[in-house]
């Protein structure tokens, strides 16, 4: 229920609020899926019909859901922003304001050049300054780019149920903890990567003849997008609650500019 005394941002907070119940969604789902060891170790040769290759073999996926519930946080965390930006306008007179984007673009000067465009014509320009000095750019503030980059490849590219591998240990039974990648005939997989037909990740391959004793390998792995870091981390989970931060503070942040500016 919308509360009795106007709140200018009401909406912008129900979209945040929005994507923060599809990032819990997202989490509990994630932790569900990898709770499950949904994976095991097994061998074969490889086309070539020498090369024998080690792998994790995963024995479920990811719930395709949860494509859909990614992409609709980060539409949410999108159109938080850009009522934010409308808000501004009708707290500064605008009946009926059009131009309110939030600008976020490529660069500093795509930036000033997205201004020129006029998408911010209707905002005040005390807060147009607010917002460039929060720098939504590349290079600037990677986090709402971020954003707004995968919000934009939603249709294309999204893809948050890859799968980024990693070790905690792995010893050679009968032989001693840990791996150079040096052993003769035996070559570690770098980079890791899932192979998403085989649903899998290739760890090893062995050259014909080689010998070496029986692998154990602790295995962990996380549930990631496609080809995304942000702030040294590729976990989706991780990657979308720190975008709703980011946006959490944007937000809260206008609203306070407002008041300073005595628009509200």
């Amino acid at each position: 229920m919308q509360p009795s005394s106007p709140d200018l941002f009401y909406s912008a907070k129900r979209r945040l609020d929005r994507a923060n119940n599809r990032i819990s969604r997202l989490k509990d789902i994630v932790i569900a899926f990898v709770k499950k060891n949904p994976y095991a170790a097994t061998q074969y040769m490889d086309t070539d019909g020498v090369t024998k290759v080690h792998a994790i073999k995963f024995t479920d996926r990811l719930d395709p859901v949860c494509e859909d519930i990614a992409a609709e946080a980060l539409l949410a965390l999108r159109a938080c922003l850009d009522q934010a930006a409308y808000a501004t306008a009708v707290a500064a007179g605008k009946s009926k304001p059009t131009q309110t984007r939030f600008p976020i673009a490529g660069s500093a000067t795509d930036l000033q050049n997205l201004l020129k465009g006029g998408i911010c014509k209707h905002v005040p320009q005390d807060i147009v300054t607010f917002f460039c000095g929060l720098k939504p750019y590349k290079g600037g503030n990677d986090t709402l780019w971020t954003m707004n980059h995968m919000r934009n490849a939603i249709h294309t590219t999204f893809a948050p149920n890859g799968v980024v591998a990693g070790f905690n240990s792995i010893t050679f039974l009968g032989g001693t903890p840990g791996f150079s990648g040096r052993m003769k005939g035996l070559n570690i997989v770098d980079p890791l990567r899932w192979d998403r037909e085989k649903n899998e990740i290739a760890i090893f391959r062995a050259d014909p003849g080689a010998h070496y004793p029986d692998i154990k390998i602790d295995f962990r792995f996380l549930i990631s997008f496609s080809d995304v870091v942000l702030n040294g981390s590729k976990d989706a989970v991780a990657i979308l609650s720190a975008m709703a931060l980011e946006v959490q503070r944007v937000l809260l942040g206008t609203e306070e500019e407002c008041h300073r500016l005595k628009l509200i």
